[in-house]
């Protein structure tokens, strides 16, 4: 096998004093980009946001800006309509997804802050998680029979966990095969969290196999959820929307981690296209 694209993406959520400062990394063979952004401990709202791109397919040059318009904004009402039309085009997909993934860092960071956030105890703060996350995902959906493992965990630390929060890694690598098929893995490793995918594709880039391992989870019934990456054999990620993935493996009988992975594996396939298009154009010229 010839290593074809790897892909390696770090957010980080720590506290320093009375701000959340949040980190995210992301480095693969074509690209080079970050996002950072402070929230306050208390109100849960924007301070700071800001991104850098390094490397682009097509582009070298070193670019940043401030995202104003996230500015004021509570993390809890986040929408990725909210940037959408405030980043360049060309970067957009980009920093749009770096941008919601470091929010949802900042959210799976809460419950180390709940008593600042106004929850008197973990009882409360859970009661609280469980309706705005209800129907979101297979354990979300389940709550009566969830089997809750990290409920000790995340209680717990909530008085002594005070510096990094919250991190989450994401490895992607992809090969090929000498009879130019793709085969792929997917690693995911967060504070709760640890699921492995591995994928092969067709020279045409359809999905052919693909399993999953749920290493660790905060629930026993995220387990189930591997099975229904059966419903993605056939398509080809690098041409569908995360809302057209989600229709497979999200939803109330599915997992968003698992759906966050076979999205970020498209935007790698399409990141192989793109660049074996550029090289091509570059030879012609």
């Amino acid at each position: 096998m010839i290593a074809k694209n790897q892909v390696s993406q770090s957010c980080l959520v720590d506290r320093v004093e009375n701000e959340l400062w949040i980190t995210n990394v992301f480095i693969s063979t074509a690209c080079e980009a970050s996002v950072h952004i402070k929230v306050d401990v208390r109100s849960f709202k924007i301070k700071y946001a800001w991104w850098y791109v390094y490397r682009t397919p097509d582009c070298v040059l070193v670019r940043s800006g401030e995202i104003p318009v996230l500015i004021e904004t509570d993390v809890q009402e986040y929408s990725t309509n909210v940037v959408l039309q405030d980043l360049d085009p060309d970067l957009r997909e980009i920093l749009v997804e770096l941008i919601s993934e470091s929010i949802r860092c900042t959210r799976q960071s809460e419950v180390f802050i709940s008593k600042e956030r106004g929850y008197e105890s973990y009882k409360e703060f859970k009661e609280y998680r469980n309706k705005i996350l209800l129907d979101s995902c297979v354990c979300f959906s389940n709550l009566n029979h969830a089997g809750m493992l990290c409920t000790n965990h995340m209680g717990e630390q909530n008085a002594t966990r005070i510096k990094d929060l919250f991190q989450r890694h994401k490895n992607y690598h992809i090969f090929a095969n000498t009879d130019g098929k793709l085969f792929s893995t997917a690693c995911f490793a967060d504070t709760f969290h640890e699921i492995h995918l591995a994928v092969s594709f067709s020279q045409c880039g359809q999905i052919e196999n693909i399993s999953g391992t749920f290493l660790r989870s905060p629930s026993k019934m995220c387990c189930g959820s591997e099975k229904i990456l059966n419903n993605l054999v056939g398509k080809n990620l690098s041409k569908m929307t995360k809302k057209e993935i989600a229709e497979f493996v999200g939803g109330s009988s599915g997992c968003t981690h698992i759906l966050e992975m076979c999205y970020d594996l498209g935007l790698s396939l399409k990141e192989i296209e793109l660049t074996s298009e550029l090289n091509e154009l570059s030879i012609a010229l």
